[in-house]
């Protein structure tokens, strides 16, 4: 086995390896935004509906209560979703996921040259580089979202 295959291997497996874990985190952001979202409008929808009837229910202390605690669940997941940005972390992960998706098939059509052998190395340089290149935007902008959320 050559330093060039070796290199390549080691690229392929560090692709596979983040957006395995992008993926993971693209999913996880993405329902986290939903969750958040329709909780929200649910909560907030009760809410009007609650207000709006004219029960007799509603007239009493428990039914204040019950409005009470509602709008403060509105309050919290509205902060909860402004603090920890999950929309932001969502879309951050699959523009990266992306950009990974497309290296890969860049590296995979590259190799498929019948005179890849001999420009193996270089390619494998660009493409590393790339890939570093890709990661310091995606860390950026997470430290970028996370200094806007404190």
């Amino acid at each position: 086995m050559s330093e060039q295959e070796g290199r390549r291997e080691y690229l392929h497996r560090e692709l596979e390896e983040r957006l395995s874990s992008l993926a993971s985190s693209r999913g996880w952001y993405r329902r986290r935004h939903y969750v958040a979202q329709m909780s929200t409008v649910v909560l907030s929808a009760i809410i009007t509906i609650a207000t709006g009837l004219k029960s007799s229910f509603l007239s009493t202390a428990a039914g204040s209560n019950l409005v009470l605690v509602l709008a403060a669940s509105v309050t919290v997941l509205s902060a909860w979703g402004a603090f920890f940005s999950p929309r932001d972390f969502w879309l951050l992960s699959a523009e990266t996921y992306g950009r990974l998706r497309a290296l890969k098939a860049k590296l995979e059509f590259l190799e498929r040259d019948k005179d890849f052998s001999q420009s193996e190395s270089k390619v494998v340089e660009e493409a590393f580089g790339e890939y570093q290149e890709i990661l310091d935007a995606y860390n950026k902008k997470w430290q970028e979202l996370r200094q806007k959320s404190k």
